[in-house]
Formats: structure tokens, C-alpha cells, sequence
């Protein structure tokens, strides 16, 4: 089979004029696959042309500590006890039986020291 005749029977392949639907069935599927082939081709271009948002690193914890010596002495401390809680749980069991002392409220530098490690 030469190479024209091959071409030739491709183009052949269309459904029968008289057939169920004809030229209307015809005009529907080119336009299924057309649609199909414009998602298709808008998909992979949202998924190549999206910038991906740069996340800022997250702040060390002496940079969050520093951030808490603006606010008031009783702001500072609670600032204080939260970040200790959740970066140094060890350190906050052993403070936690002070925390509601009247007679011995807690220092904010010893709350410092203890949350940055310097003991």
C-alpha cells in the first residue's frame, strides 16, 4: 500500500451522510473533542504558567522572643509562657506549678533565660 493510497483511505472515514444523525453527529463529536482538547491544553497551561508563592521562612524563636520586649510586662510574660509551652515543654512542667502564685510571680527574664536555654 503506497503511502497516497493510505492518506486517501484515512480521509474516508467519516460516518455515511445517511446515517443516523449524518453531518449533525458528525459536527457534534468534532466539537466533544475540540472542547476536550481545549481543557486539556488550558489545564497544562495554568499548571506551567502558575508562580508558586515564596514562603517567607518562619521567624527564629530568639527573633519571636525579641518581638514580645514591645508589649506591657503582663502581655510579655503570657507571650512568654505560650512560646515556652510549645517550644520548651520540659522547661514549662517545671515552671507550671509557679504560674498561679500571687507570693512569687514570674519573671519575664528568667522566663527569657528559660526559653532561649541559657540556664
Amino acid at each position: 500500500m503506497t503511502h497516497a493510497a493510505m492518506q486517501a483511505s484515512l480521509h474516508d472515514i467519516v460516518l455515511p451522510a445517511d446515517a443516523a444523525g449524518g453531518a449533525v453527529a458528525g459536527m457534534l463529536a468534532t466539537l466533544a473533542l475540540a472542547g476536550l482538547l481545549a481543557l486539556v491544553a488550558g489545564g497544562l497551561l495554568r499548571l506551567f504558567s502558575l508562580r508558586r508563592a515564596k514562603v517567607p521562612p518562619a521567624p527564629s524563636l530568639y527573633e519571636r522572643v525579641t518581638a514580645l520586649s514591645a508589649l506591657s510586662e503582663a502581655e510579655r510574660r503570657t507571650g512568654l509562657l505560650h512560646l515556652l509551652k510549645n517550644e520548651r515543654p520540659e522547661r514549662f512542667a517545671r515552671l507550671r506549678d509557679a504560674l498561679y502564685r500571687k507570693d512569687t510571680p514570674l519573671d519575664t527574664d528568667k522566663l527569657t533565660a528559660e526559653l532561649l536555654g541559657h540556664d
